[in-house]
């Protein structure tokens, strides 16, 4: 775990915390100092320095010592969530297109792709596609036919729906865990084992 904080224009720090790497813009801080000690420190010339007003240390209270924790963890668990959420987007983006509205395209595409189905299982393939406008648009693009597009469609679909279930439970489960996390070590902990459990996963 990394100690850091971010200063102003003056070297004086903003504010501060612990994560796993240093946040971009932040300035590391080293042993023996701690962010309790940050009210008290600057940065010059890329070294910390005690400032010439508050060169005694004040020993924070314990009720100020568990709320500075209190404020640590919860940054490192909103952390914690955005990393997942982004590792899961990424396994998902490699069998779904993430654009404006294409979720909504997909469940059309598949609706129109069963009704066509259905159709053609029950009456034979339609003369024309004007009930299925989608599938009109992509024959010759995708598939040859519109039968085989349909086929294509319902397969991608499927897909979807299984990565879908497997990535969700594994979201949700550290989503849950991570609420609960009552330190930095179990956070990551708990972003290990979702590593763990994304990378048994076949798309």
């Amino acid at each position: 775990m990394i100690a850091f904080a971010y200063i102003d224009a003056e070297g004086r720090p903003i504010r501060g915390g612990v994560l796993p790497a240093l946040p971009s813009g932040a300035v590391p801080l080293p042993a023996p100092f701690t962010t309790a000690d940050l009210p008290r420190l600057a940065y010059r010339d890329g070294v910390w320095v005690w400032r010439e007003e508050a060169k005694q240390p004040v020993v924070p209270t314990r009720e100020e010592l568990e709320a500075q924790a209190a404020a640590v963890l919860e940054l490192a668990r909103r952390d914690a969530r955005r990393r997942i959420n982004e590792r899961i987007g990424a396994l998902r983006s490699r069998i779904y297109t993430d654009i404006p509205g294409q979720d909504a395209l997909y469940l059309e595409k598949r609706a129109e792709a069963l009704a066509y189905v259905r159709e053609a299982e029950m009456s034979g393939e339609p003369k024309d596609l004007a009930d299925y406008p989608l599938i009109a648009g992509e024959v010759g693009i995708t598939a040859p036919t519109a039968w085989q597009l349909a086929q294509i469609w319902l397969h991608l679909s499927d897909r979807f729906k299984a990565a879908g279930a497997a990535t969700e439970t594994a979201r949700m489960r550290a989503m849950v865990a991570i609420e609960t996390a009552p330190d930095l070590t179990t956070l990551e902990g708990i972003e290990i084992e979702i590593a763990r459990s994304l990378a048994d996963i076949t798309l």
